[in-house]
């Protein structure tokens, strides 16, 4: 078993004077770049993705990355909902980034129906984009060289058309204000993949 304790030992062991300074800076308040929406596999990690520092990221994970619309009613949305706002109106963003990956529980379960109704919650999250993902694959086999590669980058492109219908994000996309991105992370290889919204194509970000 893990000693989840020594690790935080061996954190504070390994901060240097810079580090130091960076969380008494940050103490203060934050001001990050991006909102980074993420799976919560334990695989996919943001920061070291995108090479970031504390501060930089403002990060909400769920299982398969999933963005709720914003005129849905259910309850479960509401965190993500929640973050969405917080980031985009009070932090004020310049970013947005929706990040899906390969080998995805998630999109797995939403192609076999393979989870348990016994797991309620996870039943649950991700039946809300189940049916509108899968409907899409056929027409989008180009996307990937597997039936789950295809699902895993439709469902960022999903997720990515549930963001532009919060009015505030779409507002401030209009004018400039926001950047939305979609990218896929190849685990087996580390490679990231942007979503190219004129060629609707996933192109490795080099």
């Amino acid at each position: 078993m893990v000693d989840i304790l020594s690790k935080v030992k061996e954190f504070r062991a390994s901060l240097n004077e810079e580090m130091f300074n960076l969380f008494h800076e940050l103490s203060h308040g934050q001001k990050p770049h991006t909102l980074f929406i993420s799976c919560s596999d334990s695989r996919v990690v943001p920061e070291v993705i995108t090479n970031s520092k504390p501060g930089e990221l403002f990060v909400v994970r769920n299982i398969a990355n999933i963005v709720p619309r914003y005129e849905d009613d259910n309850e479960v949305g509401i965190p993500m909902k929640a973050a969405i706002e917080y980031a985009v109106l009070v932090l004020k963003v310049q970013n947005v980034v929706v990040c899906g990956h390969s080998s995805c529980g998630g999109c797995a379960a939403m192609d076999f129906n393979s989870v348990d109704e016994s797991i309620k919650n996870v039943y649950i999250h991700v039946g809300l984009v189940k049916d509108e993902v899968i409907s899409k694959v056929d027409a989008n086999e180009h996307l990937g060289n597997s039936r789950s590669e295809v699902i895993e980058k439709v469902n960022v492109i999903t997720q990515i058309e549930h963001l532009m219908s919060y009015p505030f994000i779409k507002h401030k996309l209009d004018n400039g204000k926001i950047k939305i991105f979609g990218w896929y992370f190849h685990i087996p290889t580390a490679k990231v993949f942007n979503y190219n919204f004129l060629t609707r194509e996933f192109e490795e970000i080099k």
